[in-house]
């Protein structure tokens, strides 16, 4: 997740409604990652601002994700998906996919890279960081040695166990090893006697304690089985943790119209509490949560929002979807046509193929299912007179053709 809040403010929520489908956009107020760059909300006067960015960003090429796949604006430009305070020094901590670990100072600027290789091995993935907030040193994970941030799905397809929990001391800028051999580790929180890290393994959906003080230093041991694949873990500020849920184990996209997206764990590592309903979950004063996606920032359903007729005004459901919604085209035959960003229920295994469209008829329901590859993620899909499919997507250069029927 590319979100931290600030101390002192508080996140919004707000739900933006379209003629066609809701959206959630989750707004933290402090430190929002984007393509190379960290955006500061400075309220509602200054609105969004730019905080920090990574060495050599340009924003004329990396700011152009209509024109070139996001893999490649991000492979250049860098993309922040771990952001940690030191709140004494006042010192964000980023823990960039691409461009390693690095830091910027409490005015913002220009980031300095710290680290970029442990023990010769260059970071592939840089991915999650926590911070000790009484000695300073910096913990992070580097999610594999072999797949970068773009080829995240190949680290759980292959069951790549390259990656590596590591420690970071900014007083002599010191660099050690903690783990290597990890399966996917991602997010990490330090725990709140700051005895053991607690480190998510995204493929093999478990929670770890890696042990840094005591009679157990140096160790690992399982910590938690989880029902779903995790990403970031945060205190729960009652010695417990919450987990963010990329998605369920055995998430279906038919039946329950909810999904698990996130657990809260006790300090004995047993589940407390489901959350149903992104890739963080930080429970603030005042018993909120805030709910972050690394991904999308809608939800998976179409509403008809009526501008005419004796409904004017008003909105209401129209029909469920089996994945993720972009694009909302006119088929022609008065339906219409739906790009799925992924599937609801899809997985690093089994099939190489995907929903890449829905055809949805006149009163809501599915006519009409096209499958495709796994690298083929549509954002607009478009059926013409000739009988073709023509699809777009954010992520390719090209455009693909295929029959309608």
């Amino acid at each position: 997740m590319g979100a931290v809040l600030g101390t002192g403010r508080v996140g919004t929520l707000t739900r933006v409604a379209l003629t066609v489908l809701v959206f959630l956009l989750l707004l933290p107020s402090h430190a929002l990652a984007a393509a190379g760059h960290l955006r500061r909300w400075d309220g509602a006067d200054k609105g969004w601002t730019t905080y920090s960015h990574a060495p050599g960003y340009n924003v004329a090429k990396c700011m152009a994700p209509k024109l070139h796949p996001a893999e490649l604006t991000e492979s250049k430009c860098g993309r922040p998906l771990g952001l940690r305070f030191h709140n004494t020094s006042g010192n964000l901590y980023i823990a960039d996919a691409y461009k390693g670990l690095m830091r910027v100072g409490p005015r913002g600027g220009e980031a300095t890279v710290l680290a970029t290789e442990a023990d010769g091995v260059p970071f592939k993935f840089t991915n999650g960081v926590d911070v000790n907030q009484v000695t300073g040193e910096v913990y992070f994970t580097d999610s594999s040695t072999r797949f970068q941030r773009s080829q995240h799905e190949m680290v759980t397809a292959t069951g790549d166990s390259t990656g590596r929990l590591m420690k970071y001391d900014p007083t002599t800028g010191y660099l050690d090893v903690l783990q290597s051999g990890m399966t996917y580790p991602n997010g990490l929180a330090l725990s709140a006697d700051r005895s053991h890290l607690v480190v998510a393994l995204t493929g093999p959906c478990k929670l770890v304690r890696h042990w840094i003080e005591g009679p157990k230093a140096g160790t690992s041991e399982p910590f938690a089985e989880l029902p779903g694949y995790p990403d970031n873990v945060r205190p729960d500020g009652k010695g417990g943790y919450w987990v963010a849920l990329h998605r369920e184990k055995t998430e279906t996209p038919y039946g329950s119209d909810t999904h698990l997206l996130a657990v809260r764990i006790g300090r004995k590592g047993k589940i407390l509490q489901e959350l149903r309903g992104p890739t963080e979950v930080i429970e603030r004063s005042g018993g909120k949560l805030y709910l972050g996606s690394v991904e999308l920032g809608h939800v998976a359903v179409l509403v008809r929002h009526w501008i005419e007729g004796p409904k004017a005004g008003t909105s209401e459901p129209f029909a469920e979807l089996p994945g993720y919604p972009d694009n909302v085209r006119p088929d022609g035959k008065g339906g219409y046509w739906v790009a799925l960003h992924r599937e609801k229920t899809e997985t690093p295994y089994g099939s190489d193929t995907h929903l890449l469209a829905v055809r949805i008829g006149r009163k809501g329901k599915i006519l009409q299912e096209l499958r495709g590859p796994k690298n083929v993620r549509p954002t607009e899909v478009i059926e013409r007179g000739d009988g073709k499919l023509y699809m777009g997507s954010v992520e390719l250069g090209h455009v693909a053709v295929v029959k309608a029927t």
